[in-house]
């Protein structure tokens, strides 16, 4: 990993990485989605300008972006925590 890491050919390369899942609401385990999570690095895209128009708000590790209907589905609003 270090080789690739080091690699200047690589410095505007940006991993993402996609995984089935489940958003549930801790307060009502009731309320439940499936979805597909899109992992990656929010400061790094930003940076390099990748997805320009995306927002350029840079991610904590505590945070992800959920559409809206997905938190009317599971009745929270932004800023409530969900489990993934």
């Amino acid at each position: 990993m270090e080789q690739i890491s080091n690699d200047p050919n690589l410095d505007d390369a940006f991993p993402r990485w996609l995984a089935t899942t489940k958003l549930i609401n801790p307060q009502s385990r009731n309320k439940n989605t499936s979805a597909v999570a899109i992992i990656g690095d929010s400061k790094k895209e930003r940076d390099i300008g990748v997805a320009q128009g995306f927002t350029t708000y840079v991610l904590q590790k505590d945070e992800i972006m959920v559409p809206e209907i997905i938190l009317n589905i599971l009745g929270l609003k932004e800023g409530d925590h969900l489990e993934l």
